[in-house]
C-alpha cells in the first residue's frame, strides 16, 4: 500500500498570499524509523521540510530545515517536552543525549 499524504494550501486568517502549500506524509523507512513529516512548498520548490519523530535516546523531537531550503539538511532540533528556554537545538540531525533524562507529563 503506498503512503497516505494529505495536502492543502495554507490560510491564516483566510488568506495565502505566499501561495505556500502543505503536504504531511509518513516518513523514514517503515522499520528501524517511523516519522511524519511535512513539507511547504512555494509552486513546485520545496521551501521547509520539518520532521516529527524520535531521537536516538527516545525523546520527541522536530527537526526542520532553514534558509527556505526544503530539500536541505536539518538544521534545527526542537524538544517540545522541554522548557522553552532549552527545546531549540542548532544541529544537522544527530544530538548529543540529554543530561538527564526528559521527565513524561
Amino acid at each position: 500500500m503506498p503512503p497516505r499524504l494529505f495536502e492543502f494550501t495554507s490560510r491564516n486568517g483566510g488568506n495565502n498570499p505566499k501561495g505556500v502549500r502543505l503536504r504531511a506524509e509518513p516518513s523514514g523507512d517503515g522499520n528501524d524509523y517511523r516519522e511524519i513529516a511535512v513539507r511547504a512548498f512555494r509552486g513546485r520548490k520545496a521551501i521547509a521540510d520539518m520532521v516529527v519523530g524520535l531521537d536516538v535516546y527516545g525523546n520527541l523531537r522536530v527537526v526542520c530545515t532553514a534558509n527556505g531550503e526544503g530539500d536541505g539538511d536539518h538544521a534545527v532540533a526542537l524538544f517540545p517536552e522541554l522548557p522553552a528556554g532549552e527545546m531549540v537545538r542548532h544541529t544537522v540531525c544527530d544530538l548529543d543525549e540529554p543530561e538527564e533524562e526528559l521527565k513524561q507529563p
